[in-house]
């Protein structure tokens, strides 16, 4: 499935923030769980937890401002659409950190319980994330990887724990038989799952004509703003940067200036086509205003009748497809898109 958001009237849910969003709350909930028998130290664990996300997701957020202060200063829109990307995720992690590690030492909550709910919370929240992952957004061998190191993480620190507990209480014959029917049953489940992946990822597969991940992308002619007739597959044998875009769209306005920027480098193996949503302009002279306003040099295609964006179902504006060199479809994005991102887009084409 490559539709990779959800509009709910004027909104834009996109499948993966909700995957964080579901993610966030089993953990918490597994977190919870995890401090049943200890209510009066649960509820500051879970505040520092909740506080340390809400301090994280502050800084990703607007860190914007720190890495790109030039763009966010010419461009004020761009500080509400990006965030810090993995830089401000990295900031963010060490902040939020920095203060659970002070608030704890502070108190008297006992810090092996708060690294402990901390680690588990993480490691599900990360379980849940990578499992969706694998159904959702296609990138299968990937994310089975990732899941594969996740578990192979939580079974060296279970081994870890059990470690120290060994050195309080001897473990019963009984307990230590439990333990390796888990291990063992977990083993084969990862082994299971591998499998599986592998066939998937590796099986193959004849490209159809499709908006899927792997489909050939639809080929369709438009008309240049400067009056030129151009096919898609005129650019086959390079990577294709295709969006969809109107000059009243805001989020359009935050990105093409790195658009523009990414353009600027002359890279001989990647073409940016930006396609405009003629049928929704409120005037006929507002495309050609928009790429004036914003010097815009890449092709801009006119699609007056909206075809082009019905066949590629684009519900929302601005809409990114990156094909590869091939002419197949690689990755999708609805939303606004950073020069981090797009750079990330492109490095997956051949």
């Amino acid at each position: 499935m490559l539709n990779d958001a959800i509009k709910l009237g004027p909104f834009l849910l996109r499948y993966h923030y909700l995957v964080i969003i579901i993610s966030g709350i089993i953990a918490y909930l597994l977190m919870r769980h995890r401090l049943k028998s200890s209510p009066d130290t649960r509820e500051t664990i879970l505040n520092y937890a909740a506080n340390s996300v809400f301090i994280w997701f502050v800084i990703w957020k607007f860190s914007y401002i720190l890495f790109n202060f030039s763009k966010a200063i010419s461009n004020p829109q761009t500080i509400l659409f990006f965030s810090g990307g993995k830089n401000g995720a990295l900031v963010g992690t060490a902040v939020a950190l920095l203060y659970v590690a002070f608030t704890v030492k502070k108190t008297e909550v006992n810090h092996k319980m708060v690294i402990d709910t901390f680690i588990h919370g993480i490691i599900s929240f990360l379980a849940v994330y990578y499992v969706a992952l694998l159904f959702l957004m296609n990138e299968v061998f990937q994310n089975s990887i990732k899941l594969v190191v996740l578990v192979v993480i939580y079974l060296i620190y279970r081994r870890y724990r059990q470690k120290e507990h060994v050195h309080k209480k001897e473990l019963s014959l009984q307990e230590r038989k439990e333990i390796m029917k888990k291990i063992i049953v977990t083993i084969i489940l990862v082994g299971l799952i591998g499998y599986t992946i592998y066939n998937a990822a590796f099986s193959e597969k004849t490209a159809a004509v499709g908006i899927e991940k792997g489909n050939v992308a639809p080929d369709f002619e438009l008309v240049k703003l400067s009056g030129e007739t151009i096919k898609l597959s005129d650019y086959k044998g390079k990577k294709v940067m295709l969006n969809f875009w109107a000059s009243w769209c805001g989020p359009c306005r935050a990105e093409m200036p790195d658009m523009q920027e990414l353009h600027e480098e002359g890279r001989e193996d990647l073409v940016i086509l930006a396609v405009n949503a003629t049928h929704t302009e409120q005037s006929e002279s507002g495309p050609a205003n928009f790429v004036s306003e914003y010097g815009l040099t890449f092709p801009i295609l006119i699609d007056e009748a909206g075809r082009v964006n019905e066949t590629y179902q684009v519900i929302a504006l601005p809409t990114t497809y990156f094909i590869d060199s091939e002419g197949k479809i690689a990755d999708k994005f609805t939303g606004t898109l950073s020069y981090e991102q797009m750079l990330n887009g492109i490095s997956k084409l051949n």
